[in-house]
């Protein structure tokens, strides 16, 4: 009898415990998502900002390259750019310990690559890793985002079907190269140099300009 009280105010010690670990994923959880939606309205100001400066004749043309933008790089980085971040952190792809759906294989990258294949379990609907995508959808944003900066620079100055080829190649293979060198803890960037990038100054807005 003594045993079976001991157990149950042990059980009720721990109670405390493991709701507060559940509230805090919880609403950890709420944030990211929540916060992943506001970081979107970015994409909303540079359309905005993109359109005032255009001359009148050539604002809507504007404001649809900025939509038609969203539409193109999304499937491009979901077949190509999340996959790259995962698979060159060390560099250019490497012989490793994991293939790509998660077990041993002779020629295979290793880490992070198998996860982010566009035909791996973590990137469809999972319940029980919600911050993959959290992460997935934040990366996509920056996609976006490098896009749109080439965008801003090239007003009146190209052609859609152009400009669409180049935010592709530059938001679904060039900056996700480079955030996989130098934003992952595993970035051969970071792991040699101890490079920092603040406030996305390089990887994003420098990679951007520079393209």
């Amino acid at each position: 009898m003594d045993f079976l009280l001991a157990q149950v105010s042990n059980l009720k010690d721990a109670a405390p415990a493991e709701s507060l670990g559940l509230d805090s994923v919880i609403l950890g959880e709420q944030f990211y998502f929540f916060t992943v939606v506001l970081m979107w309205l970015i994409h909303v100001g540079f359309m905005t900002y993109e359109t005032g400066v255009a001359r009148r004749k050539n604002a809507l043309a504007t404001a649809m390259k900025n939509i038609l933008t969203i539409a193109v790089v999304t499937p491009t980085f979901y077949y190509a750019g999340w996959y790259i971040y995962g698979c060159l952190e060390p560099g250019f792809p490497t012989v490793g310990p994991d293939s790509l759906d998660g077990h041993a294989g002779p020629e295979q990258f290793p880490g992070f690559c198998g996860q982010t294949a566009p035909w791996a379990n973590e990137m469809g609907p999972d319940l029980a890793n919600h911050l993959n995508g959290v992460f997935f959808l934040a990366f996509l944003l920056f996609s976006w985002t490098t896009a749109s900066i080439m965008s801003g620079a090239l007003i009146e100055r190209v052609r859609l079907s152009a400009f669409l080829i180049l935010g592709s190649i530059l938001g679904s293979v060039v900056w996700i190269m480079d955030a996989a060198w130098g934003w992952s803890s595993g970035g051969w960037l970071t792991i040699q140099f101890g490079f920092h990038d603040s406030i996305a100054s390089l990887v994003v807005h420098g990679v951007a300009g520079a393209f």
